[in-house]
């Protein structure tokens, strides 16, 4: 692949990440606190301690962890800075 084909996917890939990251924490932080109020429903008693915790790391821990794959994904096709090109332009 090109570089600059990798440059661009690489870039997309890590905003992708990113805002699916906080678009699933942004819907946690306002889901998960009606659900531990409220409970499933109005008639339903509430979840019980182990549900909340369970609710509270499933809910948006697996989206962002998907995230961070991509994000780590899109960040491993990135072109690598050589330090010793730096280094040479740097002394010169």
């Amino acid at each position: 692949m090109n570089e600059d084909v990798k440059k661009f996917f690489g870039g997309m890939l890590m905003i992708t990440g990113i805002l699916f990251a906080l678009l699933a924490g942004g819907c946690g932080l306002y889901v998960i606190p009606l659900l531990i109020m409220y409970g499933g429903s109005y008639g339903s008693p509430p979840p019980t301690f182990i549900g909340n915790t369970l609710l509270i790391i499933v809910f948006p821990g697996i989206p962002i962890l998907l995230c961070c794959g991509l994000f780590a994904w899109g960040f491993s096709l990135l072109p690598k800075k050589n330090n010793k090109t730096q280094n040479k332009n740097t002394n010169e």
